[in-house]
């Protein structure tokens, strides 16, 4: 494994097209395709020393939609990062969007300055499942990060039949 800083991401749902799923079989799909392995990941990188950030997206912006109630999807990160999102549906970004827009431009180029300081020196905590180091981008459509605790989202992924608890420390 290279012992390069690393970055993971989760999007809250993913939901690319509209469905008759119930939501608990979203969960479960975001549990088993994003939440876990990107947990996993996190916590192992950061047990052999490679400064790890990992981020879990909320934004819900009219302008990002793909369908009425798309809400966050896997992907609608990439548009905030590039500026872009008025280029999914034609309708105009709110103020709280372009401040997301300019809080995660500003993260994302920092960490390409410096992928091993530069976001603590934002204040962005490294990954560490003992801390609120989890950081939530755009939650409830705010432009200020969250840090809250690892576990909130680390649930267990039922067909890989593992638990937050048996990630080793």
């Amino acid at each position: 494994m290279a012992r390069t800083p690393l970055q993971h991401i989760e999007a809250l749902k993913d939901r690319l097209v509209p469905s008759i799923l119930p939501d608990a079989a979203w969960a479960t799909f975001n549990a088993q395709d994003f939440t876990c392995p990107n947990t996993f990941a996190a916590h192992y990188q950061q047990a052999a020393g490679v400064p790890t950030w990992l981020f879990r997206y909320f934004g819900d912006w009219d302008s990002l939609r793909l369908y009425p109630t798309s809400g966050a999807y896997h992907g609608s990160d990439v548009e905030m990062i590039f500026g872009a999102s008025e280029d999914v549906s034609g309708l105009p970004e709110l103020e709280p969007e372009r401040e997301t827009q300019a809080l995660m431009m500003h993260a994302w180029a920092t960490f390409a300055d410096d992928p091993v300081n530069g976001l603590a020196g934002l204040g962005w905590p490294t990954y560490n499942q003992s801390k609120d180091s989890l950081v939530e981008l755009a939650y409830n459509n705010s432009p200020v990060p969250r840090f809250v605790a690892p576990s909130t989202f680390a649930s267990v992924s039922p067909s890989l039949n593992l638990t937050w608890h048996e990630i080793d420390t």
